[in-house]
């Protein structure tokens, strides 16, 4: 509930950014786009989700000022919505969840649009555990904003919440969610990471702390066929 920003609203488009002279120079601050797909054999089953976070100039946090949530949106809607969302709010980068065929999305835009600046994530279990940590860590040291400023930033920011409050561990040892759908925390938490990927501050936690995956899985890990200590 700290990160609801009750000033702050969903943008259908980027704001302007004016030089002193009163000039349009381009848009305000960094944009970043996270992008999770639909991946179910039924349509109708699955959301796609994509969230900008923008970052203001002087500013140590980030706003979630986008979102696009439908269900049962096909390949092609996909793609020209994500080229719509580029054209609006420009962004640094577009983090894309990048598993099987959602890597040919990557590879598309670029032909369709070479300015497209599209990034696949893919998501091995101890990947997803750093991406989804480190969204934690922004929600804990107050980095992140979350829309309040009207009913529909207000609606959107309720279904976030209920998502990201059904994350946890499991017995298993695996951070998964509870719920039927987590397409609004997990395109959240990639663009997230995309704002770290941009900055270049991306850590992985096995590498940050050695040993995290073993602790997680109480089994060594693999390393070109060798069993790691």
């Amino acid at each position: 509930e700290k990160a609801r920003d009750h000033e702050l609203k969903l943008l259908d488009h980027a704001d302007s950014d004016y030089n002193e002279e009163g000039e349009r120079i381009g848009v305000l601050g960094h944009h970043f786009i996270g992008w999770h797909t639909a991946i179910a054999s039924d349509k109708n089953a699955d959301y796609t989700a994509m969230t900008v976070i923008r970052t203001l100039p002087d500013e140590d946090f980030k706003q979630i000022v986008g979102i696009v949530h439908e269900q049962g949106m096909t390949s092609a809607a996909q793609k020209r919505q994500m080229i719509l969302l580029n054209n609006k709010f420009q962004p640094d980068l577009i983090e894309l969840e990048g598993n099987n065929f959602q890597r040919m999305f990557a590879m598309e835009l670029q032909d369709i649009r070479q300015d497209i600046p599209i990034r696949t994530f893919m998501t091995t279990r101890t990947k997803k555990e750093s991406l989804f940590m480190s969204l934690l860590l922004a929600f804990e040291q107050g980095q992140i904003k979350t829309p309040y400023g009207d009913d529909r930033s207000r609606r959107f920011t309720h279904k976030l919440e209920e998502e990201l409050t059904r994350f946890g561990m499991q017995k298993s040892g695996r951070l998964e969610s509870v719920g039927t759908h987590d397409d609004l925390a997990m395109s959240l938490a990639l663009a997230n990471w995309a704002t770290k990927e941009f900055r270049g501050s991306v850590v992985m936690l096995d590498d940050y702390m050695p040993g995290f995956d073993d602790w997680l899985t109480g089994k060594p890990r693999k390393k070109d066929g060798l069993m790691v200590p």
